[in-house]
């Protein structure tokens, strides 16, 4: 198993991440099994901590200058969070931040699958109000958790509600991705939002939510969350 450590002390440029490769925090090493989605922000790798053997999720983001303002804010949205219970909340738990070869990663529990995945699997058979109901008191007690702290998600959507455990804890899920999060003072008049995400693209029927404008401020962003919620829950009930 190969270790790479922060720092490369002959100057050349560091070997891209792979299966087998092992990323060091200050803490304890994690050990690449696969890679598990990609995307602009960078890579999702399934990983063993190699203190604790438990199987992880690291996200390594990406470098480049263009996104070390949505890393921030992910990095700083995760600290905001983190005086809540994760799961009494309903949000994937968020163990640490490390360095890697220059690479900010973050370190969370491994979950199982996103509802959008779930859909693709059922071939877009709906799911029945039992299971929509289920899941729409959970993202309700996570909303409520964010709205407690004075955080808006502004990214609901399916790919971001994820199962804990289809199999042995079904419609068990939690709120992941705070990259786009913003606070209670970060909210202005006039701030627009809609959902991101190359899901909404894909979604076999044709409307998507409105563009949201927060013209009533703070005040008006949970009613927007409970917006983006219900248009994420119509994405897994509609025919």
């Amino acid at each position: 198993m190969t270790l790479w450590s922060s720092s490369d002390p002959s100057g050349a440029s560091a070997p891209e991440v792979q299966p087998g490769h092992t990323l060091l925090s200050s803490s304890s090493g994690y050990s690449v099994l696969e890679f598990i989605g990609e995307g602009c922000f960078g890579r999702v790798a399934r990983c063993r901590n190699r203190a604790t053997q438990e199987t992880v999720a690291v996200k390594i983001l990406k470098k480049d200058t263009d996104y070390l303002q949505d890393t921030e804010r992910e990095v700083a949205m995760m600290e905001v969070i983190s005086v809540l219970n994760p799961d009494h909340s309903n949000m994937v738990k968020f163990f640490e931040q490390f360095e890697h070869l220059g690479q900010t990663c973050l370190a969370f529990e491994m979950l199982d699958k996103c509802l959008y995945q779930i859909m693709l699997e059922r071939f877009w058979i709906p799911l029945s109000l039992n299971e929509i109901l289920t899941i729409a008191e959970q993202l309700l007690v996570a909303l409520d958790a964010l709205k407690g702290l004075g955080v808006l998600h502004t990214d609901i959507k399916p790919d971001n509600v994820m199962c804990v455990n289809q199999l042995d804890q079904p419609f068990r899920v939690k709120l992941i991705d705070f990259g786009e999060a913003m606070t209670s003072s970060e909210i202005q008049t006039g701030i627009i939002f809609s959902q991101q995400g190359t899901d909404l693209q894909r979604l076999p029927w044709a409307s998507r939510s409105p563009r949201l404008s927060m013209c009533g401020g703070w005040a008006a962003s949970w009613p927007s969350s409970i917006w983006l919620k219900t248009s994420s829950l119509l994405t897994v009930n509609i025919r």
